[in-house]
């Protein structure tokens, strides 16, 4: 474990906001590893149902790891002050009943590290995932049906408002309880360009060429990516999808 997460448990019991690289696969397609979290304190009164907590998990007795999963029920009453949290996971059934003390803090900031396209070396190709060593597009496809090329046209949700800062694109929804959305999300460049053509007339294999295109790579590559982050995207219902 990383000296990061040794210590991380004490840094947000004192009030300190920190910044963590997500390492497990629970909470896909909302996030996966690779992806940075930015967890901030707070108590069980700043919590709602929808967000997600986190919280420390005894692995092994010499190890704790923190676990990050949404809270999906919140109970106060005479028994006492208890949070219900699950993952996202389709393949992610349990869930873990915590005691109000036990959470650290809440994500409120994610980054996603869609695609890598900078130089070729034997550890970072330009098509690398970061966040995704297995594929949701397949475990998508697996629980969803496949995606029918042609038939589906995505736009942006009218409560989501992006900002483009440098080469990034920050999605922020205008009200608290867009679908799951309950944090804000930042694309990196490769995703901010695909957001910028779910313009409401392009099909994902329509994204898939002018990626393919613009980078000089073969599209049947490019396509896993882009089904990626779409699938993310609807999930969180930044995106629509709509039939042609």
């Amino acid at each position: 474990m990383s000296n990061i997460l040794k210590i991380a448990p004490e840094l947000l019991k004192s009030g300190v906001k920190i910044l963590l690289e997500a390492r497990g696969k629970s909470m896909l397609p909302v996030f996966g590893p690779g992806d940075r979290l930015t967890v901030e304190p707070c108590g069980f009164d700043a919590i709602r149902e929808g967000d997600i907590v986190v919280y420390e998990n005894a692995h092994e007795p010499k190890e704790v790891w923190l676990v990050a999963h949404r809270v999906v029920k919140k109970e106060a009453s005479a028994k006492g002050r208890f949070l219900l949290t699950k993952g996202e996971s389709p393949l992610q059934d349990q869930e873990t009943l915590l005691d109000a003390g036990a959470v650290l803090g809440k994500v409120v900031h994610i980054k996603k590290v869609i695609l890598n396209t900078g130089p070729r070396t034997m550890d970072n190709g330009p098509w690398t995932r970061l966040f995704l060593k297995f594929l949701v597009h397949g475990l998508w496809s697996m629980v969803h049906g496949p995606f029918q090329e042609g038939k589906m046209i995505y736009k942006k949700h009218g409560d989501i408002v992006s900002r483009k800062i440098m080469d990034e694109v920050i999605l922020v929804p205008i009200r608290k309880n867009v679908a799951n959305m309950q944090s804000i999300f930042t694309l990196n460049e490769t995703g901010a360009k695909i957001w910028e053509w779910i313009d409401g007339k392009n099909t994902e294999e329509d994204i898939a060429k002018a990626l393919a295109k613009e980078h000089d790579m073969e599209e049947s590559v490019v396509r896993k990516d882009v089904s990626t982050l779409i699938a993310q995207l609807k999930e969180v219902g930044a995106i629509e999808a709509l039939s042609v």
